[in-house]
């Protein structure tokens, strides 16, 4: 009866051990499905956001990175994070498990701590620069500038690959510790410049032709005269009622730059 018992005991014991050292075999199933890309390859396109072109360019950005400063440079885009077994994660901690899972897997192992990973999810609406170590708070704010500046902002007009490829050039530059390229200007930058360029030239002309005659002088006093006569500051309507400026809080722009951005950084379109 002793013996039967203790049997029964331990039968229930065995039972229960997986959940008590937490779940181990359920646990080890859940794991990120994004492969790793095969030995010298760097760019796992699941999602199809890139043109032939744009692919071609980031593996050999990547190529040449590896070689030179043998900094692993990834780019992975993926429809959504659950997709890819990601379901209950945010991209950050998506991101930092599909490195440590990489690096278990690859025979790269020995530049692993260098690497960096660009990560699109486009159901999500969600990017992310992630590095495998915390590389310091100067390279998180380049991280930043790279991905608000060159990533997300091709990306909110539907430019997948400018802006992946973008990205991974401004990667390229801080792995190197260059300076970044320039972003591209938006469009309305460039109407209102282009606009400012044509109105100083029709203005110029019409100087030139007409003098002191011209609309362009006419519209240009018109507006001298506008300025000069000014607003009636008249002190016992207007006294007290500047108060010094403490009216904006500064709480009104939001981002992503929460405490889990450590090591990289993460946006949204």
């Amino acid at each position: 009866m002793v013996a039967r018992s203790t049997c029964l005991l331990l039968c229930v014991l065995l039972g229960f051990a997986p959940s008590l050292y937490g779940q181990g075999p359920q646990r080890n199933a859940e794991r990120i499905m994004v492969p790793l890309p095969e030995r010298g390859h760097y760019v796992v396109d699941s999602a199809h956001l890139l043109d032939e072109a744009a692919e071609q360019s980031l593996q050999q950005i990547a190529e040449d990175l590896q070689a030179e400063t043998s900094t692993p440079l990834f780019v992975v885009t993926i429809d959504s994070l659950a997709a890819h077994g990601g379901g209950g994660l945010q991209i950050e901690a998506f991101s930092k498990a599909l490195l440590e899972q990489w690096q278990f897997e690859s025979p790269r192992a020995a530049n692993w701590p260098n690497s960096i990973l660009l990560l699109v999810a486009k159901e999500d609406r969600r990017a992310r620069i992630q590095f495998f170590r915390p590389r310091g708070r100067k390279d998180d704010r380049i991280a930043r500038e790279i991905m608000d500046a060159h990533i997300v902002r091709q990306f909110k007009r539907g430019q997948f690959s400018e802006g992946i490829v973008a990205g991974a050039t401004g990667l390229d530059s801080l792995a190197r510790n260059k300076t970044l390229p320039s972003a591209p200007w938006p469009m309305w930058v460039i109407v209102v410049l282009g606009g400012a360029g044509g109105l100083f030239l029709l203005f110029s002309i019409s100087l030139y032709r007409s003098g002191l005659d011209s609309w362009a002088w006419r519209s240009m006093k018109a507006i001298i005269d506008g300025f000069s006569e000014g607003p009636n500051w008249d002190s016992d309507d207007h006294s007290g009622s500047y108060s010094g400026g403490g009216g904006y809080s500064g709480g009104g722009f939001s981002s992503d730059r929460g405490c889990s951005d450590s090591g990289g950084a993460t946006g949204s379109w």
